[in-house]
């Protein structure tokens, strides 16, 4: 399955950068609907994302593209 999402954000690139790329494993500092996340290794393509949600719901996501220089991500 693919899905595909945009959305405006009121900020710098660099300061959305830091919080959507850099902090990739943080998601759950800023979504309120995930309780814990987690990288299963370094922050490159190819790592997998844990995200746990209530009633132990668990969603995993491959990180597939992490470009810093572009500030660009696919997973």
């Amino acid at each position: 399955m693919q899905v595909i999402a945009s959305i405006d954000i009121n900020a710098s690139a660099d300061t959305a950068w830091q919080v959507f790329g850099e902090d990739f494993e943080g998601i759950s500092k800023w979504l309120d609907a995930i309780i814990s996340s987690s990288l299963d290794g370094d922050l490159a393509a190819g790592v997998t994302r844990t995200c746990t949600f209530p009633k132990d719901l668990v969603i995993k996501e491959k990180l597939t593209r992490f470009d810093p220089k572009t500030r660009s991500l696919s997973y």
